[in-house]
């Protein structure tokens, strides 16, 4: 799940912040997100050695939808697994991956920055 600290609509950030104030949230588990700002950058240096294959630009460690949210300061109502179950059509995925390219930095770092700079627009 992408992120960054620019209020736009595809923002994992802006989606919590609106689900916050205009519905519920929920929380599915352990995932791996991404700041896209650095995936772009990592991206760029690794082009610019010339080097190529797969690689897995999420950011270090995993992370739940609650702890971003109280990172981010932002409550709201929760729904239960079964709430959510019987409000939605299909679940949510958890997806961790515990390969993360060792040019990205540790999610929770940016989270941090990524929030600071939300809170500046």
């Amino acid at each position: 799940m992408p992120f960054s600290g620019e209020n736009e609509s595809k923002n994992l950030l802006t989606k919590l912040t609106n689900y916050a104030k205009n519905g519920k949230l929920y929380d599915s588990g352990l995932n791996s997100i991404t700041d896209i700002n650095e995936a772009v950058k990592v991206s760029c240096d690794l082009l610019g050695q010339n080097i190529s294959g797969p690689v897995n630009l999420v950011n270090q460690g995993t992370i739940t939808t609650k702890e971003i949210t109280e990172l981010m300061g932002i409550s709201g109502e929760w729904y239960t697994q079964e709430e959510f179950k019987q409000n939605t059509v299909a679940d949510r995925s958890v997806c961790t991956i515990r390969c993360a390219h060792p040019m990205m930095s540790d999610v929770r770092e940016r989270l941090k920055l990524a929030i600071k700079q939300m809170e500046l627009l």
